[in-house]
């Protein structure tokens, strides 16, 4: 796997978990958060909603993380399932490696992270670089 590293340093990488956790006291819903197992890393996903609603995944753009669903997650939550993922590979709570674009690793590691959130079925909303 050819993949690139997204921190330049440990400090750094830690200033960006204290904003990350900052900007989580703020999501808008009760929610549960997890570690999914991929073969590109760890991926982190924070969940809200009833169980048994239909599955929503949200992929947040390059740049961010799932914290920039904060402010919508109240209302989609009130009907579905929502998992906010972390993209590997990006400034969130995922594996920090980055895989090459030109290859299937994007799609395999979605395949991953559905399969260990055992979704079968849902709807994927994404922005920018997550569509």
């Amino acid at each position: 796997m050819n993949t690139s590293t997204l921190y330049k340093s440990a400090e750094g990488e830690q200033a960006v978990m204290a904003i990350y956790d900052d900007a989580l006291e703020h999501w808008s819903a009760p929610y549960q958060t997890q570690y999914v197992p991929t073969r590109y890393g760890d991926t982190f996903v924070i969940a809200s909603g009833d169980m048994q609603a239909p599955a929503l995944i949200l992929l947040h753009g390059a740049g961010s993380n799932s914290a920039i669903w904060a402010g919508d997650v109240g209302d989609y939550s009130q009907h579905f399932r929502v998992y906010a993922v972390d993209l590997i590979g990006e400034a969130g709570k995922s594996a920090p490696n980055r895989p090459a674009w030109e290859s299937a690793a994007f799609a395999d590691w979605l395949e991953d992270v559905l399969n260990g959130l055992q979704i079968e079925r849902g709807t994927l909303v994404g922005i920018s670089q997550g569509a």
